[in-house]
């Protein structure tokens, strides 16, 4: 019988490359061109859609990216004389992109070395670049300049693009040479108008430090290199760019496998799209290094497969998602929320009511709303993944409302909160959870207990992990509206621990964690923002943080509080390390703190203003114990508020 079940598992995979189209990957990939496809020096907001489309085609060759800011056609002889073409090997695709610095204003100081004209010395220079390229054996891709931000500030677009005299010129000369062209100057035009102002805005530099139209953010430069990589499909011959994989196929490779008894369903090595899946029983979905998934953006394919993710599983058993590859949910392009008219969009992995669940080793990226959604689940493990999703609202990293559940060895950078245990649902219940090993980032809170707290989640365990600032922001600039907050990657709460919907939530223990980039390092709050379910009585007790050490990022103090007649009970910081900003007032240390019983919990709940404390405010609480607490301010920095303010509460402190 196991014989059988080997050779029926290797006819699925073998079945599989039969109607996929086998490439050869060529040697390297080459980029020459300007600032927008150059490596970035540091991590940091800014982004290149050069380096990013290193995640998806890294593991099938090599990338040599010799862009450099502030070049032009004229300019970037040097480099290409010197550095470029004697690397070129025969089979290397050569991206040549040129234009923005081209262009460059009559009013730059740099603009007599840099311009060209785009009727004849740009089209010389491209002809060159092309030739040259073509001598060595290698194989030329021209590709236009991606579009400046051209919404005015009344957010209307602006007819006129400057860049067109030169993506006129580059299209030209593809025509003229035969040469492979990738319009990124279209794509990208269409891309940011249909995402508007305020969408858009945070896909460009402009966003950091308001005055910068033409470079992207990392946000944006993910999104522009996956507009090339699903642009180039059908114009660069061989060239590896997004193609479609049958998605019934692989779906009826999934049910079979489940009608045997189980087994693993390997896709091919390539970049797919691909419509939803749904696992079933027994199934392993495996996704090798190399292979990435990119999301259907039709939602009827979700509705035909009855999926409210890319990937979905309900009530199945023995379950699992494995490998070195890539699911991309392109979330980007699902449409943000407006105000009062909600928009669907798809969760990125999805499992309802499953057991015995496995996610390890894969990549999870951009999904249309939350990452990765256990729920009523029992028995997942999630292990060595690597999760990145900063395109949509709700862009949540794992949402925990399962039990018996470990998290270990992973990376999570997410929009909103990057790991968050919840309880929609009064039966549902969050217990017996270790979380270990880990990174988190976001620009919400990086590590959170709530919102949605109907009902019950004890016995979770988080330790050894680190807290770093996000990478980037689609929605958020808290530098606008908290205060202190100077640094554009910034979230709210480190570790926030919430019960506001009649839940209850008890036992949790936070140990050995470092946080930075969170404007609040710790935050509890018990609320009554839904009442509890007929006879539970709701409560947050029994909470410690030990070993803790960290930073914070704005003036908003770390705080414990409850309501009247509601405290949170036994909650305890043991060696707990904390550096403050200051510039604290005393307007701010003689402020009133209003109630705010109902109201949504997040450390700038207090009308969004810093606190009587500087470190920790306690209020309606019972039982908080300071052990070792230890808090700084920054050096040379002053506050006219006191370290610790209590009200109503009873407050144990000792070393």
């Amino acid at each position: 019988m196991g014989d059988m079940k080997a050779l029926h598992l290797s006819l699925l995979t073998l079945s599989l490359a039969a109607f996929c189209v086998a490439t050869e990957a060529p040697h390297r990939l080459v980029l020459a061109g300007d600032s927008t496809m150059q490596k970035r020096a540091a991590e940091g907001p800014a982004g290149s859609w050069g380096e990013a489309l290193a995640p998806a085609l890294k593991d099938g060759f090599a990338i040599a990216n010799f862009a450099r800011g502030g070049r032009s056609t004229r300019t970037y002889r040097s480099e290409w004389e010197q550095n470029v073409l004697p690397s070129l090997l025969p089979g290397d695709w050569v991206i040549i992109q040129f234009g923005h610095n081209d262009m460059s204003k009559a009013s730059d100081p740099k603009a007599p070395e840099r311009r060209t004209d785009p009727k004849t010395e740009y089209k010389d220079n491209l002809r060159r670049y092309v030739r040259e390229t073509r001598e060595k054996g290698a194989n030329p891709i021209l590709v236009t300049s991606i579009t400046l931000f051209l919404f005015d500030t009344n957010g209307v677009w602006r007819a006129q693009n400057p860049l067109t005299p030169w993506v006129t010129a580059m299209r030209e000369v593809a025509a003229e040479t035969g040469t492979p062209c990738v319009d990124m100057n279209a794509l990208t035009v269409a891309a940011v108008q249909e995402a508007g102002f305020v969408r858009a805005s945070k896909w460009y530099m402009r966003a950091v430090n308001g005055k910068d139209w033409a470079h992207p953010t990392i946000i944006g430069a993910r999104i522009f290199a996956t507009l090339f990589l699903f642009g180039a499909e059908g114009r660069c011959g061989a060239f590896p760019a997004v193609k479609p994989l049958e998605g019934d196929a692989i779906q009826a490779q999934i049910d079979a496998a489940s009608a045997a008894g189980g087994g693993t369903v390997t896709l091919p090595v390539g970049l797919w799209t691909i419509e939803p899946l749904r696992l079933k029983s027994g199934v392993t979905l495996r996704l090798p290094k190399g292979c990435t998934l990119y999301g259907s953006l039709d939602v009827s394919a979700y509705r035909k497969r009855g999926c409210s993710s890319f990937i979905y599983a309900e009530g199945a058993e023995r379950i699992a998602l494995e490998g070195g590859g890539r699911i991309d949910g392109r979330g980007a392009f699902f449409p943000f929320p407006q105000p009062k008219r909600s928009a669907w969009r798809p969760h990125l992995v999805d499992f309802r009511g499953c057991r015995d669940v496995r996610v390890e080793g894969v990549t999870l990226e951009n999904g249309g709303s939350w990452t990765f959604n256990p729920r009523g689940c029992d028995g997942v493990v999630v292990r060595n993944v690597t999760l990145w999703s900063h395109v949509n609202h709700c862009n949540d990293g794992f949402d925990i409302s399962s039990k018996n559940v470990l998290i270990e060895n992973c990376t999570v950078d997410a929009d909103d909160d990057a790991l968050v245990f919840k309880t929609p649902q009064p039966d549902i219940v969050v217990a017996n959870v270790e979380v270990r090993n880990c990174m988190f980032a976001s620009s919400c809170n990086a590590i959170k207990f709530g919102t949605e707290t109907h009902g019950a989640i004890s016995n979770v365990t988080i330790h050894d992990c680190r807290i770093v600032p996000p990478t980037a922001q689609a929605r958020f600039d808290w530098r606008t509206n908290s205060p202190g907050v100077s640094n554009y990657l910034t979230g709210l709460a480190g570790v926030a621990v919430e019960t506001v919907d009649g839940g209850q939530l008890e036992n949790v223990t936070v140990r050995n964690l470092t946080i930075a980039g969170s404007m609040t390092p710790l935050f509890v709050r018990l609320g009554a923002r839904n009442p509890p379910r007929k006879g539970r009585a709701t409560y947050l007790r029994n909470v410690r943080f030990e070993n803790v050490t960290g930073k914070a990022g704005g003036r908003i103090a770390c705080s414990v509080t409850g309501i009247p007649g509601l405290k949170p009970e036994n909650i305890v910081f043991s060696n707990v390390d904390l550096t403050f900003p200051g510039g604290g007032t005393e307007a701010e240390a003689q402020a009133t703190v209003p109630e705010r019983e109902k109201n949504y919990p997040e450390c700038r709940m207090f009308n969004a203003k810093a606190l009587p404390a500087y470190a920790f405010y306690v209020r309606h609480a019972e039982n908080v114990v300071f052990e070792n607490v230890r808090t700084h301010l920054a050096k040379g920095a002053t506050d006219a508020r006191k370290p610790f303010v209590t009200e109503d509460a009873t407050v144990k402190q000792g070393m």
